[in-house]
């Protein structure tokens, strides 16, 4: 099953990515993705194509060259991050206009909920206006990663199991 994951810069993609991979919380060591990162993840028996997409201005032109075959999207937004969700309103309003990702699901991944001031998966559903979204099944998760562990990055993978 291929998923993007999309999102502004900083979000927290890669680390998700990549924890996920390797099953141990990736937090140091990480650049912004120029570009894409591709891994298989293996979860409840389904192997998960996780497309890691740079959420860099300049990169998030060119997502659209990387939907082709796609069965599902994780959005991730940094819920610590107030000054830039009207930013990440825009890029989910636009992902969600590309005919090549017309009704398939949408996990909203409220990242970061480890930081002081992050807001609630239902702040960041209300922020988002995901309410709105009627052509698709769509959910909000609160996820972390730390050097302790993560939360949030296997409901995600659950939440999409239940649906295919």
């Amino acid at each position: 099953m291929k998923l993007i994951l999309v999102g502004l810069d900083g979000a927290g993609k890669t680390a998700i990515l990549y924890t996920l991979k390797w099953n141990f919380p990736l937090t140091t060591g990480l650049t912004s993705t120029l570009g894409y990162n591709v891994e298989e993840v293996s979860f409840n028996g389904i192997a998960f194509e996780m497309w890691d997409l740079g959420g860099e201005h300049q990169t998030r032109a060119i997502w659209r060259q990387y939907f082709k075959d796609t069965q599902g999207i994780i959005f991730v937004v940094d819920s610590s991050c107030r000054e830039r969700f009207s930013e990440a309103k825009e890029e989910i309003e636009r992902l969600m206009k590309y005919e090549a990702l017309q009704a398939l699901p949408l996990c909203t991944m409220a990242h970061k909920q480890d930081l002081p001031g992050a807001l609630s998966p239902e702040e960041v559903t209300q922020l988002l206006s995901l309410t709105d979204i009627r052509d698709r099944k769509w959910t909000a998760i609160p996820s972390s990663v730390t050097a302790s562990g993560s939360t949030g990055l296997q409901e995600a993978l659950q939440w999409f199991s239940a649906l295919s």
